[in-house]
């Protein structure tokens, strides 16, 4: 019964997306690790530049540190950025310690 109570929840998020509640269901995601909906939202955001505003927009996005450094990644890929970087091995702490000085 579990596994019909999963497909019914992962059938819920992934239908009637919108604009408003695109966040949330993010959120819901990544709390319980749902991987394939979440995909399915993140390509939807990148497809749709206004959602993706305002999504970037909202400080509830704050929240969700994966799904901004995964977004920035999608973004990247698309603008032709590198797909592969090396380690800055402590190279941001390094910064702030300089611009504080």
């Amino acid at each position: 019964q579990l596994e019909g109570l999963e497909v019914q929840a992962r059938w819920h998020l992934a239908s009637g997306v919108t604009e408003c509640n695109t966040l949330g269901r993010l959120a819901i995601c990544e709390e319980f690790e749902i991987a394939d909906v979440r995909e399915m939202l993140l390509s939807r955001l990148i497809a749709n530049p206004p959602w993706l505003f305002r999504l970037a927009t909202d400080r509830g996005i704050e929240t969700l540190p994966l799904v901004m450094r995964d977004l920035l990644l999608r973004i990247l890929v698309m603008v032709g950025g590198r797909q592969q970087g090396t380690a800055c091995d402590g190279d941001a702490r390094d910064h702030t310690k300089k611009a504080g000085t």
